[in-house]
């Protein structure tokens, strides 16, 4: 009776699992691209520095601007403050700038990527991945079609025509003698 039992248990094991065993596992189609080339080669990263020197220019030029409308201050603590803030401001124009530049170029990529890889189950970046063969990495497909897709380039950054200084403290005389307090 024990035996019967257990070859019931068998046989309704074995045949519970014979349709999984006649499929056959589907193939995994994976890629890898290496995203910092396709980003860093070609004439999109030709045009993305020219964007960057042009901008740089720009805000070098502001700077000198209010370099050149503070150089006879008097009071030399507020003009290296004026000038400090100035920097500030101008850098976080810069970096802005910059951002909208990778983020248009990203933007692209991906789109690209969404659209010509979808014969793939995965696309991972090659920096992300430790050993493959050769034949998964499609970089120079991805790098061909992105050197041929168009780039929404951000606009440049404006040159400040008016920079707003506040008047110099130390040409003012100080005043002397002592002030009286209102009770």
């Amino acid at each position: 009776m024990f035996k019967s039992a257990v070859s019931l248990v068998l046989f309704g094991a074995l045949a519970l699992s014979a349709p999984f065993a006649s499929a056959a596992p589907a193939e995994l189609k994976i890629a890898v691209v290496d995203v910092q080339k396709v980003l860093s080669s070609g004439p999109h990263a030709v045009k993305a520095k020219e964007q960057l020197d042009m901008a740089q220019k720009t805000i070098q030029g502001n700077l000198d601007s209010v370099q050149e409308k503070i150089k006879n201050y008097k009071d030399k603590a507020q003009a290296e403050a004026i000038l400090r803030d100035a920097h500030r401001q101008l850098q976080g124009r810069f970096d802005a700038f910059r951002a909208q530049v990778a983020r248009a170029m990203s933007d692209t990529l991906n789109a690209l990527l969404a659209r010509k890889t979808s014969a793939y189950d995965f696309v991972l970046p090659k920096s992300g991945v430790l050993a493959n063969k050769g034949s998964y990495d499609i970089t120079a497909v991805v790098q061909d079609e992105f050197n041929k897709a168009s780039v929404t380039w951000p606009a440049q950054p404006e040159k400040l025509e008016k920079i707003e200084l506040p008047a110099d403290n130390g040409a003012q005389p100080a005043k002397s003698g002592s002030r009286k307090k209102d009770r």
